[in-house]
C-alpha cells in the first residue's frame, strides 16, 4: 500500500523513473519502487526489510511501537520536552549521533505527530512477517547502501549483511559520524552520496536523451523516502 501511494504520486507528476532515495522503512519502500522499474538511481541509507532473526526484528518493532505510544501519550507536553536538552537527548540517542543538533521545534513536532499515526502500530505488528525479496541482478541503475557505523536501531551485523545480499551490485558506504536517521546529523554529507549516485547516471544518460522519461527536464527529478 506504501509502494502504490508513492508510485501514484509519481504517476500524478508525471514522473516515470527517478533517482529514488530512502532511510529506514523509506529504504525498503525505495527498493520495491525500484523493482517496478521506477529508479534512475538508488540511494539507500540504513534501509530496513533485511534481517538474520526474527526475534531481533520483532524486537525492533515492539520497541518502537511502544516508544511511539510513550510520545503520543505525553504529546501535550512536546514543547516542554523538547525544550529540555536532557530529555531532547535521552528520546535522540538511539536515532541520531547528535542530539544537540536537532531542532527542538522540530522534536516538538515528532512528539504531537505521534498522537495523530493510527497506522503506525498495525504497520509494526505486521512489518516482522514480511519479507523484503532479492532484486533482479541485472538491473541497469546503480545503488549505494550507506549504513550508520554504529547504527543503534539496526545494526549492519544483523540487518545490513543480509540487506547487501539482496541488492546485488550494490556499493556499501559504512559511515561513522552518523545515526540511524543521518539528514540530523550530517545533511551536507547525506546530499553529496545522493548527488554523486545522480550525476553520475546523468552525466552518462542525459534525462533529454532517456527514452523512459515522458518529458525533458532542467534538472534531476527524485523522490525521497
Amino acid at each position: 500500500m506504501l509502494v502504490d501511494g508513492v508510485e501514484a504520486e509519481l504517476d500524478r507528476a508525471g514522473w516515470d523513473r527517478v533517482h529514488v532515495v530512502g532511510n529506514s522503512l523509506g529504504g525498503w519502500i525505495a527498493i520495491e519502487l525500484a523493482r517496478r522499474g521506477r529508479a534512475r538511481s538508488l540511494v539507500l541509507f540504513s534501509p530496513a526489510g533485511a534481517w538474520t532473526s526474527q526475534c531481533r526484528i520483532a524486537a525492533v518493532a515492539l520497541g518502537i511501537r511502544l516508544s511511539v505510544a510513550t510520545l503520543a501519550r505525553y504529546s501535550a507536553y512536546a514543547d516542554l520536552i523538547a525544550g529540555n536538552p536532557l530529555l531532547r537527548h535521552l528520546l535522540l540517542a538511539t536515532q541520531v549521533a547528535h542530539p544537540e543538533r536537532v531542532d527542538p521545534q522540530a522534536v516538538a513536532l515528532t512528539i504531537r505527530a505521534s498522537a495523530h499515526a493510527p497506522a503506525v502500530d498495525p504497520l509494526l505488528r505486521t512489518l516482522p512477517h514480511a519479507h523484503l525479496q532479492p532484486l533482479p541482478a541485472d538491473h541497469d541503475y546503480p545503488i549505494r547502501v550507506v549504513w550508520a557505523q554504529p547504527d543503534r536501531v539496526i545494526p549492519f551485523e544483523y540487518f545490513g549483511v543480509p540487506m547487501l545480499e539482496r541488492l546485488p551490485g550494490a556499493e556499501l558506504i559504512q559511515q561513522p559520524g552518523i545515526g540511524h536517521v543521518p539528514m540530523y546529523d550530517e545533511p551536507a554529507t547525506v546530499a553529496r552520496q545522493i548527488l554523486e549516485i545522480a550525476a553520475s547516471v546523468d552525466q552518462t544518460r542525459p534525462e533529454t536523451a532517456s527514452a523512459d522519461q515522458t518529458r525533458p527536464q532542467a534538472e534531476p527529478k527524485g523522490a525521497a523516502l
